[in-house]
């Protein structure tokens, strides 16, 4: 099968299978046919095996198949310690080979093979192809639009934003001979949502290139060969109509932060703030009491990032006027690796959250968005460079000029977003975003007494999952950090 490389060179599954090794079958033992008869002409039955015929060793699989005895040619079976698939030869002994994802009984003896999360059909990884069409330009920074919907790929010189190739055509699904880009539309089932899957031969992303996602559906980049991250894959705070990536609009989700409400007060009316969005941690509480501020959102969803998830927005600040909008969370994006993936020390990888919006005059600010899912996978995984999925701060609460908006969440670092502070006298400030070692966003400062506008709580991290049989993750920033439940690493599913 002929392959694919895009300029940035691109991936084919490797079959996780059993690589053999030989184990000596020689049988040292005494030998069960030699007669022990003692002085008195009966037999010592201690020493003579074929008097238990409950001890046979050959019914029972070890590490070591040279002490079996008999068995049937073609006969498998795991090893005790489940590492190995043992086959039976024609004369009655046993070979051993190791299983690389080790080995399994059910349904039969079999060593396991790689199951790709989220890909129902594991051959999708080597759909790609080497390239016809000429190199992608190299001599500036560039932006690549990656579109789930139509399956485009298209380049952008960041300097002007002008459009400089069309590298694959949103023809919707199938491979692109020119690109050597195969893209596909995967259903998750269960009613999650469906994936824009883009197959490389080899996937090369240089320092000077950045991947960024469009399109409603979470990204995802399968390359069967090696993969190589210098540049950039960028899922996070985009400001759109339309959710993009997989991410939510504000007040969606399934940990969206809940929306303010408005009362009356002497002199005027009080606003709550909206609820700080969820994913990986908790949100912040919008501020104000319990009868107008926008509830915190809730963690949800699975370490290992199965199905493959964004994040949630935050709720709106109280109010009737434009403005107190929350943050839209991070999308969605994994990367998966036939070979070793590789995320160098100048590489970075972002699905962070939006900032709550603040309002235009006398209302509650915005809850912060959520950060979105990263998911890692290959056989050998090494990143030196950043993975960041933080939440955006909630806004501060709008006086009679207007309120300050809560800052996105930081790619590229584990710095915590700042909430946006009060307007005036009567305002109160945002909860901060999550960062590093915090995966929760915070609510939503407590305010005096005489405080009618009250900022929104701060958006929680997102999920990042790394999966590999060999992993470093020497010299990495991770954002949340590993020592935190929103961040996590396993090994290859396998089956």
């Amino acid at each position: 099968m002929t392959r694919y490389s895009c300029v940035f060179p691109l991936f084919a599954v490797i079959a996780m299978g059993c690589g053999g090794t030989l184990k000596a079958t020689t049988d040292s033992e005494t030998d069960p046919s030699i007669d022990e008869t003692g002085s008195d002409g009966t037999t010592d039955a201690a020493s003579d095996p074929t008097e238990d015929g409950d001890e046979d060793p050959s019914d029972e699989p070890t590490d070591d198949p040279t002490v079996d005895g008999g068995c049937t040619p073609a006969e498998v079976r795991c090893t005790l310690d489940m590492n190995s698939l043992e086959t039976c030869q024609s004369d009655g002994t046993w070979i051993a080979e190791e299983c690389d994802l080790g080995c399994s009984n059910e349904p039969d003896a079999h060593c396991m093979e790689w199951d790709i999360s989220n890909i129902p059909d594991d051959t999708l990884i080597s759909e790609g192809r080497d390239p016809t069409d000429p190199a992608w330009p190299s001599e500036e920074y560039y932006w690549v639009d990656l579109d789930t919907d139509t399956g485009g790929v298209d380049v952008y010189r960041t300097s002007d934003w002008g459009h400089v190739l069309e590298v694959r055509p949103g023809i919707g699904e199938g491979l692109h001979m020119g690109s050597g880009i195969h893209f596909e539309i995967v259903a998750q089932g269960e009613g999650h949502p469906e994936l824009g899957v883009f197959t490389f031969r080899q996937l090369t992303i240089p320092s000077n290139y950045t991947f960024g996602v469009w399109g409603s559906r979470s990204l995802v980049l399968l390359s069967e060969l090696d993969a190589t991250i210098d540049g950039g894959v960028y899922a996070g705070c985009i400001w759109s109509t339309e959710p993009l990536g997989g991410a939510s609009n504000a007040g969606a989700g399934a940990g969206a932060g809940g929306d303010a409400r408005r009362t009356s007060a002497s002199g005027g009316y009080r606003d709550g703030g909206g609820g700080g969005g969820a994913f990986g941690g908790a949100g912040g509480m919008g501020g104000g009491d319990s009868a107008i501020r926008g509830t915190a959102g809730a963690a949800y969803g699975t370490d290992e990032i199965i199905p493959l998830l964004g994040g949630s927005g935050g709720g709106d600040g109280g109010g009737v006027g434009a403005g107190r909008h929350g943050g839209r969370s991070g999308g969605a994006v994994m990367i998966v690796s036939g070979g070793t993936l590789t995320v160098s020390s100048t590489g970075w990888i972002d699905a962070g959250g939006c900032g709550g919006l603040g309002a235009e005059s006398n209302e509650g600010g915005g809850g912060g968005g959520s950060g979105g899912g990263i998911l890692l996978e290959a056989p050998t995984v090494v990143i030196a460079g950043t993975v960041t999925a933080n939440g955006g701060a909630g806004a501060g609460g709008g006086g009679s000029s207007g309120a300050t908006d809560g800052e996105d969440a930081w790619f590229g670092s584990d710095t915590v977003a700042a909430g946006g502070p009060a307007a005036g006298t009567y305002d109160c400030a945002g909860g901060n975003g999550s960062g590093g070692g915090t995966d929760a966003g915070q609510n939503a400062p407590g305010c005096t007494t005489g405080t009618y506008n009250f900022g929104g709580g701060g958006g929680a991290a997102g999920k990042v999952r790394v999966n590999g049989t060999s992993v470093d993750m020497t010299g990495s920033l991770f954002s949340p950090s590993m020592s935190t439940p929103s961040a996590t690493q396993g090994p290859l599913n396998a089956s």
